[in-house]
């Protein structure tokens, strides 16, 4: 999938333009309106929050055309990129300023709607969310961002009649694991046989993923988080336990290639696959990384390995 790579130094760039640039500029058609952030605001944190709440204000103004090629008169690459740098931004500010701000998208999206209801722009802006904040795919994937967006697209008017049972599935399984919330219990059977449960585990932090020993990009999720030369000292501590899960049926296979894990990981699988067949968890794609504190609850959900590493970098001081 194509999502834009160029995620941060584009936010930067932007941020930087909009505040010297003004509002001449941001209403050029070839090219994605930036954010006019007032000077006077002067604390990183404090801008960021601004450009997240006004971040689509220029672009709806607009009045250009929406076709294959553009959004509102805007390339569609430009607006692609504007979108996951908008996600980057989001990530930056608490939660619930983030959702506002994706709340506030999809209501400037609904009221561009209204006055052109033959208009392109709602279906094509709704693909583009849920390309880059719901698809396994995306590297800027995040359902707690998305949640909000698609919530209010199952019950919007503009929604079409074979789009409404999609979103409505994808409200109900944003809605499952939320950041701060309990986790699911469920059983881990292990290689010899014995078995033990995911609250068993004790640990500050609990990195679970969910994977597949036959996939070539679980394998190298793995080996991206053993490049960590905290890792094992973590697990070793009790400050970190790495909890690797098989939740597919051929378990015969598994077992074949399980001595591929590190030996200080917990690994397993789900002996009675509650987590697929009870939708325990929306494993979409695997593989997929949960982030879990002590108690067990979410600090990350389904989130991209980098996303994860960081967090772990800036935790245990890499």
């Amino acid at each position: 999938m194509a999502v834009a790579k160029r995620i941060l130094p584009g936010l930067l760039i932007a941020l930087a333009l909009a505040s010297c640039k003004g509002r001449q500029e941001a209403q050029h058609h070839d090219g994605f309106p930036l954010v006019e952030v007032p000077a006077v605001i002067m604390e990183p944190e404090e801008r960021a929050l601004f450009a997240q709440a006004h971040y689509w204000e220029e672009f709806f103004a607009l009045d250009g055309p929406t076709d294959t090629a553009t959004v509102l008169g805007v390339p569609a690459a430009q607006v692609e990129q504007a979108l996951a740098d908008f996600i980057q931004l989001s990530e930056g500010i608490g939660l619930e300023e983030a959702q506002a701000g994706v709340l506030g998208l999809f209501s400037a999206l609904e009221r561009k709607q209204a006055e052109d209801t033959a208009s392109r722009c709602y279906r094509v802006m709704c693909d583009l969310v849920s390309k880059y904040m719901y698809d396994p795919n995306s590297p800027v994937r995040d359902e707690d961002l998305y949640l909000p967006f698609v919530r209010a697209a199952a019950v919007s008017e503009y929604t079409s009649e074979d789009m409404r049972p999609a979103y409505e599935y994808e409200t109900r399984m944003c809605e499952l694991n939320r950041r701060g919330m309990f986790v699911p219990e469920f059983k881990i059977r292990k290689a010899n046989g014995t078995q033990t449960s995911l609250y068993a585990i004790k640990a500050g932090y609990t990195l679970l993923c969910f994977n597949n020993p036959d996939c070539a990009d679980c394998k190298t999720v793995q080996d991206q988080i053993q490049s960590r030369s905290y890792i094992s000292a973590r697990i070793a501590s009790g400050d970190l336990a790495v909890v690797s899960v098989y939740i597919d049926e051929d378990v015969r296979t598994w077992r074949k290639h399980v001595k591929a894990y590190p030996d200080n990981w917990v690994v397993g699988y789900d002996p009675k696959m509650v987590i697929r067949t009870d939708e325990l968890y929306n494993v979409r794609a695997i593989p997929s990384l949960y982030l879990l504190d002590r108690e067990k609850k979410v600090i990350l959900k389904d989130a991209p390995v980098e996303r994860v590493l960081q967090y772990l970098d800036n935790l245990f001081g890499e």
